[in-house]
């Protein structure tokens, strides 16, 4: 008997298995590897020169990791030709194997979540826990994994490192301050601690001499605004970038560092967004589907700035119900 009739009878009887595309036989019945599936808004939504490419870049290279320690076959998905949640290609979604997972990261999916409830069975969305208008919608992910950045309290925590420097007048900056958004409750939250005056001023697209008068005529001791404008700056510091008052602290939120040359780093409320990219995969690959929240505090960093906790938190349950905001 030839050495490939022993190998085939051995395979027949179940004592040896065939390892799929390497050609090699083991004796013990090889894994399956899973099929994971990163969701991107469009082809160049992690290539483009902006903060929102980034911030994917950053998460998919915590996605990446995970998926070569564990073994997982990787896809990323586009589901829009041109990033316009009106222009979706939903038979792009009828890809995805009902045992797939599938990491959704962002709000902007909003109009594939009923879509993508009928495809997959384990879905985990990274969100940073903003009321959207499309609250129906968000009913779908009621059965999914949520992976909350908690910018309630990155904006507290900077709030309250200022009042204990002694500052009193401090000011929220952002394009967006609605009632609803995590960093107004969080400053607000703070405000109802210290008795400090609200001062909130709505900014523009970058930061310029309308943000400069409103915190001089507020005569404001501090600011809190987010990163996002806040691209290819080469300075000294923050003060020396925005022409801010030397005697006014900054503190950042939203801050990618990679994306600038500021030598003295401001105070920021960074969230490691690598280290949240490996543990959404760790966590659909062990939970079985089971639905729950994990909510990723920051660390504080910056120049002369204490490491903050950044501990993270689970909530299921009858917690997690509290937590979703519908």
């Amino acid at each position: 008997m030839t050495v490939n009739k022993v190998i085939c009878a051995l395979v027949e009887k179940g004592l040896l298995y065939r390892i799929p595309l390497k050609g090699t036989f083991v004796k013990e019945p090889p894994k399956k590897s899973r099929h994971l599936v990163y969701l991107i808004p469009c082809p160049d939504a992690m290539v483009l020169d902006s903060w929102e490419a980034a911030r994917n870049r950053i998460v998919y290279s915590g996605i990446l990791r995970a998926a070569r320690q564990d073994g997982i076959r990787l896809e990323t998905l586009s589901i829009s030709p041109v990033n316009s949640p009106t222009e979706i290609d939903f038979s792009f979604l009828d890809r995805i194997g009902r045992n797939s997972c599938v990491i959704v990261d962002g709000a902007w999916y909003a109009h594939v979540y009923e879509r993508l409830n009928q495809v997959s069975d384990h879905i985990l969305l990274i969100e940073s826990g903003v009321e959207y208008t499309w609250k129906e919608q968000y009913r779908h992910t009621a059965s999914w994994l949520i992976s909350r950045l908690d910018y309630r309290m990155a904006a507290w925590e900077l709030f309250m490192r200022f009042f204990n420097a002694g500052c009193r007048r401090i000011c929220l900056m952002y394009p967006w301050l609605y009632d609803t958004d995590p960093w107004c409750r969080g400053y607000r939250a703070a405000l109802e601690e210290t008795g400090c005056p609200e001062l909130l001023c709505v900014q523009g697209d970058g930061f310029g001499e309308r943000e400069r008068d409103f915190l001089r005529v507020n005569r404001c001791d501090a600011v809190i605004m987010g990163g996002r404008w806040m691209r290819r700056i080469a300075a000294q510091d923050i003060h020396a970038a925005t022409g801010l008052d030397p005697g006014i602290q900054v503190g950042v939120f939203d801050y990618i560092e990679s994306l600038n040359y500021i030598v003295r780093k401001p105070l920021c409320a960074c969230f490691d967004l690598a280290a949240i990219g490996c543990d959404s995969v760790h966590r659909l690959l062990q939970c079985g589907g089971e639905p729950g929240i994990k909510v990723f505090g920051p660390e504080i960093c910056g120049d002369g700035a204490q490491t903050g906790t950044g501990k993270d938190f689970l909530f299921t349950g009858t917690e997690e119900k509290q937590g979703r905001l519908f």
